[in-house]
């Protein structure tokens, strides 16, 4: 941290120290440096979450350029400060856990009564159901006119450059952040600084005294997913063959989308529907196929040392900041690595983590990215039976185009903006937008999915296998393979179950009850009109259909 930023710790200065030796030293040790501006310096390691969030997004209005986010802090952070504590073992002592206790008690309840103020009645929820984010849609507005010059020091600090006044910043409350800033100048600077210091030594080591047995698998996979991609490519350099395929494939999904789309069996308004058939024309697969010189471009300002566990911890999360952060000034391809280097898009976070690297939706990029790893059994393997790469591969592919028109992303064009169009399907509350949604995503999905393969393989369907000595025509083994890709001992319990509360069982049962061709095919009653609505990816304008 002294090589980077220059920064004398308190811990390591002897502030906190047990040691009796220490206590004068400890009774004149300052800190040289503004709270606000440690603050910044820390969240070029990957530190956020503290007092509030700060993140780049996709500009709303100019898609191929980053616009930095803040946005208030998810209550996780205001847990229980002693409990969090334990992981620096001895490295501070009791009083100093008690003070800064004390000032975290206060925090929290300042902090729950702003947020509670700017959520009113979702509040509860949010609350009850540890949900991460609060969502109170953020708005756009110029640095200048929110006047506050330690903003302006914290963004220059984080950004090492002069801040433009007309910086436009999309901000989630100005009256959260004005409160909280108020709330703060009423400490010491000393106390300030040492709350954030703990706290960024319990970010650091939190991960690593809670896993005694780190999964170095799953490091790997969440840190370097572009290197497995090209490991991958480089050990099986015929996948690269089925590339074409999988485009086809697509393709095939995409065409029965557009005649779904142009159908219009919701009754749409002609302007959405046009809106739509712009968008998925545009929409576009991107397969991992970058050369080994690319890669090594794209990683070559990051070094790590073998003896240094967590400083190159600390040079991966400063590489990422810096990779996030470059979009506010640079732009690049679609298809860029930059991009596809997170496994969710700008904008959203970077807490999301999927084992699997399935198929992913970058909604304002209008793209869906499929790592290379996925061109390998069960979801596909050159050869294999339609009905399985339709069921596995094809499905998830269905997902992330059917996942471009839903609630959350209908309103972005062809272009990556944000457009004021008609709420076509507008979750009726939070509890709809975490529950609802992604069983309507999956069933959408699975329907493409499914459509798509009787049309292009319709022979197929009638034809049958034996499993188990039990004969099953295709056409179930298509849902019969598409429910084992989630095939868990434990409901409730795996990794492919990825959504809020969504378990393993859920993800298949709740989208096969409510699609009408698995009705039909396993001989169950047919569903209601009413039935057909609830999970319907465009309801009805007229509200009769």
């Amino acid at each position: 941290m002294r090589a980077y930023e220059d920064i004398e710790w308190s811990l390591m200065e002897g502030n906190t120290s047990k040691a009796a030796e220490q206590t004068e030293k400890t009774k004149n040790w300052k800190w040289k440096i503004e709270w606000i501006e440690l603050l910044a310096r820390l969240r070029k390691f990957g530190f956020n979450d503290i007092f509030f969030r700060e993140m780049v997004r996709q500009s709303k209005v100019n898609p191929s350029r980053g616009a930095i986010e803040l946005k208030m802090p998810p209550l996780s952070y205001l847990y229980d400060f002693e409990q969090q504590v334990f992981v620096l073992d001895d490295l501070v002592n009791e009083d100093t856990v008690e003070t800064l206790a004390y000032f975290q008690g206060n925090l929290s309840t300042f902090t729950m009564n702003l947020v509670k103020a700017e959520e009113g009645d979702d509040f509860n929820y949010l609350y009850q159901n540890i949900k991460p984010f609060t969502e109170t849609a953020s708005k756009l507005i110029a640095l200048k006119d929110l006047h506050m010059p330690w903003l302006t020091r914290y963004l220059q600090t984080l950004l090492n450059s002069f801040v433009d006044p007309q910086m436009q910043l999309y901000v989630q409350s100005v009256k959260y952040l004005h409160r909280i800033y108020s709330f703060l100048s009423e400490y010491d600077n000393d106390l300030l600084c040492d709350y954030i210091q703990m706290k960024f030594l319990i970010y650091l080591m939190k991960y690593d005294r809670i896993h005694l047995q780190p999964d170095s698998v799953r490091n790997i996979r969440e840190n370097f997913p572009l290197i497995l991609q090209w490991l991958h490519g480089s050990l099986h350099p015929e996948v690269k063959e089925d590339i074409p395929v999988i485009q086809q494939l697509f393709a095939n999904l995409k065409l029965k989308f557009h005649q779904n789309i142009k159908e219009n069996s919701a009754q749409l308004p002609a302007a959405t529907v046009d809106h739509m058939l712009k968008k998925l024309d545009s929409l576009q697969l991107v397969i991992f196929d970058k050369s080994t010189q690319e890669v090594e471009l794209y990683y070559q300002h990051l070094h790590f040392l073998a003896s240094e566990y967590y400083g190159n911890r600390l040079r991966l999360n400063r590489f990422k900041f810096n990779i996030h952060h470059s979009t506010l000034t640079n732009t690049y391809r679609r298809d860029s690595l930059q991009y596809l280097d997170s496994r969710t898009p700008v904008g959203e976070g970077d807490k999301k983590w999927y084992p699997y690297h399935l198929p992913f939706l970058y909604p304002q990029l209008n793209i869906v990215y499929m790592p290379l790893t996925l061109l390998q059994e069960p979801f596909y393997k050159n050869g294999m039976d339609e009905t399985l790469i339709y069921s596995s591969l094809g499905y998830f592919l269905a997902h992330e185009i059917t996942k471009a028109f839903d609630s959350r992303h209908i309103h972005i064009d062809a272009n990556g903006v944000y457009k004021d169009l008609m709420s076509v399907v507008k979750a009726d509350s939070e509890e709809d937008d975490f529950e609802k949604t992604p069983v309507v995503d999956d069933l959408a999905g699975l329907k493409l999915a499914y459509n798509t393969f009787a049309t292009h393989h319709s022979k197929l369907l009638s034809q049958t296998v034996l499993l188990r000595n039990v004969a099953y025509t295709k056409e179930k083994v298509f849902f019969l393979h598409y429910a084992q890709l989630f095939c868990s001992p434990l409901c409730g319990y795996h990794p492919m179950a990825d959504f809020y509360s969504y378990d393993a069982c859920a993800r298949v049962n709740t989208p096969t009850k409510h699609s009408e061709t698995f009705r039909r095919v396993f001989g169950c009653p047919s569903l209601s009109t009413e039935e057909k609505e609830v999970f319907a990816l465009w309801p009805s304008q007229d509200g009769e259909k």
